[in-house]
């Protein structure tokens, strides 16, 4: 049974709380402006999460009537409830909180975490935009951010197609499905030819800027992706400008958060190309049928994909797929020759 509630952990997003945080999400249950979506948290909470609480579970605590009959109903259905959920004896992230607070973190999952915490710097922490933070009294709406839409979606489907649908790279914004970040993974083998054909400003970068629209902070950024291409029309293998590519990067990106971005490309070999095209942040996980390269100069939908899937990864199936495809990609980049990989090789999900 501990190796079962182990796994149990290991494939859900992390939430912290402190007690007064705690205190705070259940008052919010009178509260008539959560009445669509507190109980949605509720069973976030309850079952796509795990939580640690940065408390002990003590006799003293369930002197407590109103925290009493939380965990009763909290437990209820649950299975090995006193396993799955940890109680800290330090409070985690340590207090007082400071900005560069990752500097604590030891592990990738602290990285994709979601802290309810009360602290009187907490908001230092909410302005760089790289974690999913709420303060006492902001805990519905902090976990209200990682559905894709109402009724308890996790999942968002675009139709590239449909102008209603998906017009542009800004509805990922209009969308709220931009959450914070440290760290983007883009992998898409044909992300030369969307360099080759200039359309870079339209797409790739495009799509940088509305992740990073939040971000006040140095940030990760790890393209996977064929080193050279073949052009049909000149009939011969081309070799993109990466140095002038990563530059470009760092550039586009540093003008939205205002400080330096980390740019490392990683290029398939031959044997392991993937065709799949994801994108990765620490909240989300982006799908796409067809590479990157979506719209024209003029706004115009140029791709022969039909669709565009945002899921977050707060349900515990999209976290397990999204560090099972992280687990994949390291072992890419064991196996390959270090001239393979160009650029800073920092990010805090990957090891170079």
């Amino acid at each position: 049974m501990n190796h079962l509630n182990s796994l149990l952990k290991s494939c859900k997003m992390e939430v912290y709380i402190d007690k007064s945080n705690l205190k705070s999400f259940i008052e919010a249950r009178r509260n008539p402006q959560y009445k669509d979506c507190y109980d949605d948290c509720c069973r976030m909470l309850k079952r796509q999460l795990h939580i640690n609480y940065n408390f002990q579970k003590t006799k003293e605590l369930f002197d407590d009537d109103f925290l009493s009959a939380y965990f009763a109903l909290s437990n209820e259905g649950q299975g090995w409830s006193e396993d799955v959920d940890s109680y800290l004896s330090e409070m985690f992230p340590s207090r007082p909180i400071k900005s560069n607070v990752a500097i604590g973190f030891s592990k990738k999952s602290q990285y994709s975490s979601i802290f309810l915490i009360d602290d009187e710097k907490t908001k230092l922490l909410i302005d760089k935009g790289t974690f999913v933070v709420g303060t006492a009294g902001k805990e519905v709406e902090t976990l209200n951010r990682l559905f894709c839409g109402k009724d308890y979606d996790f999942h968002k489907l675009y139709d590239i197609q449909s102008k209603a649908s998906f017009p542009n790279w800004d509805q990922l914004s209009n969308d709220g499905l931009n959450l914070p970040l440290t760290d983007i993974i883009v992998m898409d083998r044909y992300l030369g030819g969307q360099i080759s054909d200039r359309l870079t400003p339209y797409n790739i970068y495009k799509l940088l800027e509305v992740l990073v629209e939040h971000v006040k902070a140095e940030i990760n950024v790890v393209f996977f992706c064929n080193k050279s291409f073949y052009n049909k029309e000149l009939r011969t293998d081309i070799t993109p400008d990466w140095d002038l590519f990563r530059k470009e990067v760092r550039d586009k990106v540093k003008k939205k958060t205002e400080v330096k971005c980390n740019v490392t490309i990683v290029f398939y070999s031959q044997s392991n190309s993937p065709h799949d095209r994801i994108i990765f942040t620490n909240y989300m996980l982006y799908r796409s049928g067809d590479s990157f390269e979506y719209f024209n100069s003029k706004g115009n939908a140029i791709s022969k994909g039909k669709s565009f899937d945002v899921n977050s990864l707060a349900k515990k199936d999209n976290y397990d797929f999204a560090m099972t495809i992280i687990g994949d990609i390291q072992k890419l980049c064991d196996g390959l020759k270090s001239d393979m990989i160009i650029g800073d090789r920092k990010s805090n999900y990957l090891k170079f």
